[in-house]
């Protein structure tokens, strides 16, 4: 947390740093009010602390008092209203015979001060100005109303104060939750990646198995098969004789018209193919009828 300190007289300041110097100077005070402050930002809220120095008189020795604002210059003022009243306080004695002795003191219940309020009031007026008895009431009564306006002001600041506090507890929550959700994705991804793996390296131990058993298998189908095994198949590659084939092989071809015989020669034996769907014919045909009359056979 950065601080700024300063110190100053504050001589050229208005209002109550002025009426302060004023005071002390009439009272014998040789030394001026010196005001030391520091200032710097907490929870997002500038402040600043000021005190104020009063030297020391011939019956009173040096005091202070502090008080905290939110800038230097402003919190002189309110430094300088409170030095004012204990100094009225303190030098009690000392301001009675002077126009201070109606400024009012810490400590309101004192009886000196009684007696001065009794003095302005009432039908045993003692104090005979008018015009000092007017003046008092309206400077107290705005006394009055500052100080209320003031512990108004300080709950205000503690309001503001404590609603900075929850918001940077909600943004620490906030950057926690933030955290931790990134965390689990992070976890997430990890999880994701390694079930990729996992199946990636799966995938590849049964690549791995099936070309293991496809090698093992190919030397087996090279080998050649044993000769009864391709006799059996070769037997069974032949197909039986269809009934055209058997047809065509049964009927010669005709001879052309100069080489046909002149007469018809008698073969030793007759030729009967059976076909494996007819039953056996019952005439035997003449193989020299078919050579010279073929359009005679019927089917």
């Amino acid at each position: 947390m950065e601080v700024r300190c300063q110190t100053r007289f504050c001589q050229n300041e208005d209002a109550f740093p002025k009426l302060l110097r004023a005071c002390t100077v009439r009272l014998g005070i040789r030394s001026q009010p010196e005001y030391d402050g520091r200032e710097f930002v907490e929870h997002g809220i500038e402040k600043c602390v000021v005190t104020v120095y009063i030297g020391s008189s011939p019956h009173h020795v040096e005091w202070s008092v502090t008080a905290a604002g939110h800038r230097f210059k402003d919190t002189c003022q309110v430094i300088a209203r409170k030095a004012l009243r204990a100094l009225c306080q303190i030098y009690e004695e000392e301001v009675a015979d002077t126009p201070l002795r109606f400024f009012p003191p810490f400590q309101r219940d004192r009886p000196v001060w009684m007696a001065r309020m009794r003095a302005l009031e009432g039908k045993q007026l003692l104090e005979d100005d008018p015009t000092v008895v007017h003046l008092t009431a309206y400077l107290l009564t705005l006394d009055a109303q500052y100080d209320f306006l003031a512990r108004h002001h300080r709950q205000m600041i503690a309001r503001a104060e404590d609603a900075e506090k929850r918001n940077r507890k909600l943004h620490v929550d906030l950057t926690t939750a933030q955290a931790r959700a990134t965390a689990l994705e992070s976890r997430e991804v990890i999880a994701v990646e390694a079930l990729k793996q996992a199946k990636d390296e799966h995938v590849q131990k049964l690549m791995e198995a099936y070309l293991a058993m496809d090698k093992q298998e190919q030397p087996e189908s090279s080998q050649d098969p044993p000769p009864e095994l391709c006799e059996s198949l070769t037997m069974k590659k032949i197909p039986a004789p269809s009934r055209e084939i058997k047809e065509a092989a049964s009927t010669p071809p005709a001879l052309p018209p100069s080489e046909e015989l002149q007469e018809p020669v008698a073969l030793e034996e007759e030729f009967d193919p059976v076909l494996p769907s007819q039953s056996p014919p019952e005439e035997v045909i003449n193989i020299s009828s078919l050579l010279t009359h073929p359009g005679d056979i019927s089917d």
